[in-house]
């Protein structure tokens, strides 16, 4: 709504503004000259208020002293007042207006310290109603004093309607009474039950308890015995290892010493046959050198052999 009318509004605030400054020239203009305002109307009502205020003087016997009256009344008047558009410039449209009476009522029907009468009559005058006042409820006149006998009747009514709702009272308290105590009654039966159960349960449970204790001491047992005989087993078969891996170190010692033995052996003839051809050898280069010697031609006088 605010986007729609806001070139309406801003003409609206600008047109409240220049109409206050006319009645602020209008006031001006009246008390420089204050009779403008009735001197060509003889019916103003104006000019008869102002009449009846100075004392209801004839016009026409004191046409001078009245007219001086009524214009120092008029400019005191003026001078005591403020004359402003009674306009909003807030609000340009009737919807906003309505708006703002529905904004009210809401508040009024949370808020218990405003008189919703009064929203509803301003509410009236925004919608333009005239008769808005006789839209509501006359009040309706306290009723007369009661009679002596009446207050009399009533006071006896009274009090026999105090003595049965307390005999109803006493009546109920007894009811609760016994509904508590066999209330009671049924809670101590049930403890007495739940205790017993408890009991029973209990001992079940010990029961159970000892008969779990007992197979664990029977499987703990057996355990025991399957370990030593697992221990036995284990130890025996150790012994067989450790004397089956004696005999094969034994087997693998005398293996090792034959197979030294051969390797000795072959080696001391590879020797003796490597040392007999070395020796075979250098005899048969000492024997090519002799006879090379004796073969060779006698050197010259005067040169040594080599």
């Amino acid at each position: 709504i605010e986007q729609a009318t806001k070139l309406m509004s801003a003409v609206h605030k600008r047109l409240h503004q220049a109409q206050g400054q006319e009645f602020g020239m209008l006031k001006s203009l009246l008390m420089e000259d204050p009779e403008a305002l009735w001197r060509h109307n003889k019916k103003s009502k104006v000019l008869k208020i102002l009449v009846k205020e100075a004392g209801q003087q004839p016009l026409v016997d004191a046409e001078v002293a009245a007219e001086a009256r009524h214009r120092e009344m008029f400019l005191a008047a003026l001078a005591d007042c403020e004359l402003v558009p009674a306009a909003d410039p807030n609000t340009s449209s009737q919807t906003e207006r309505y708006m703002k009476v529905v904004a009210m009522r809401q508040m009024a029907q949370s808020n218990q310290n405003i008189d919703l009468d009064k929203v509803d009559k301003r509410a009236f005058q925004v919608m333009g109603v005239d008769d808005g006042d006789s839209f509501f409820k006359q009040q309706v006149p306290g009723s007369a004093q009661p009679t002596p006998e009446q207050v009399t009747a009533e006071a006896t009514k009274t009090a026999a309607e105090a003595r049965l709702i307390d005999s109803n009272t006493r009546k109920l308290e007894a009811t609760t009474k016994a509904e508590t105590a066999q209330q009671d009654f049924q809670n101590k039966k049930e403890l007495k039950a739940l205790d017993i159960s408890k009991e029973l349960i209990i001992h079940q449970s010990d029961q159970v308890n000892a008969t779990q204790a007992t197979q664990e001491q029977a499987t703990q047992r057996a355990a025991d015995r399957v370990h030593k005989l697992g221990l036995a087993s284990a130890a025996n078969r150790h012994s067989a290892g450790v004397a089956a891996a004696d005999r094969n170190h034994a087997a693998h010692q005398n293996s090792l010493g034959i197979a030294h033995k051969i390797v000795a052996a072959h080696a001391d003839r590879t020797h003796e046959a490597m040392q007999g051809g070395i020796d075979r050898d250098h005899q048969a280069n000492q024997n090519a050198l002799d006879r090379s010697a004796d073969s060779a031609p006698p050197p010259p006088d005067g040169i040594e052999p080599a």
